[in-house]
């Protein structure tokens, strides 16, 4: 998923959510939205409203976001773990009056926002299965954007940006294969991991540093699985 990709998916309607697994880079796509066209950005989540206090509390914190937002338009509302509203249908009725309550609000604040021009509302949640089918209808987030594990190429692009100009594009290039299957963060993780190590021994990081903390492997047998694989 391309930077223009997810723009264009937004700008074809007044919101949109990033659906993906944890570590994916759905808060880093919001953030470099925000940047890229110049245009102010607000960040809140279900945590941090709940973190103000009580019930009154949580709703006075959201309605601020909300608010906030439509004081520094143009501009982003990026809300975090979406789906930590929950669902009104949830089985499960321990706290169901306060999670009614909850979306409820923050349905009525969406319907208030989307009267405003110069605001996108973006989502992210992990699992959307267990959020209530009222907050991803059209109208409120508008779009769904499948924030995939990254590639090869996306890989490598990290590598390259974070990783001294002593690495060749043939050591990242191998260090990107070795690395599919891991998570834009858990690639930044190993990078941050690997220069931690060599600074404590008052060094720069090397390709063996990588090589261990992706798990690298390159032998003759390796080569000769990937061989029948394909």
């Amino acid at each position: 998923l391309s930077l223009e990709e997810a723009k264009a998916w937004c700008l074809a309607g007044n919101s949109c959510y990033f659906c993906g697994l944890p570590g994916t880079g759905k808060s880093w796509l919001a953030r470099a939205m925000g940047a890229s066209a110049e245009i102010r950005f607000v960040q809140s989540s279900f945590a941090e409203w709940q973190a103000a206090g009580h019930l009154g509390h949580m709703l006075a914190a959201m309605r601020q976001s909300f608010a906030e937002a439509i004081e520094k338009k143009p501009a982003i509302l990026f809300i975090d773990e979406v789906d930590a509203a929950g669902s009104r249908y949830d089985t499960d009725n321990h706290n169901s009056s306060y999670r009614r309550q909850v979306i409820n609000a923050v349905l009525e604040q969406i319907d208030l926002l989307m009267r405003e021009e110069g605001v996108l509302l973006i989502g992210a949640c992990n699992d959307i299965h267990n959020l209530d089918p009222a907050i991803l209808r059209p109208g409120r987030f508008d779009r769904k954007v499948q924030v995939p594990l990254p590639g090869k190429v996306e890989i490598a692009g990290i590598l390259r940006s974070r990783l001294p100009a002593e690495f060749s594009l043939s050591d990242i290039d191998d260090l990107a294969r070795a690395a599919i299957g891991m998570t834009a963060a858990d690639v930044d993780a190993a990078v941050r991991q690997a220069k931690s190590i060599a600074r404590s021994q008052n060094r720069m990081p090397g390709l063996h540093d990588l090589r261990t903390l992706i798990g690298y492997s390159h032998s003759e047998a390796d080569q000769a699985l990937d061989w029948r694989i394909a």
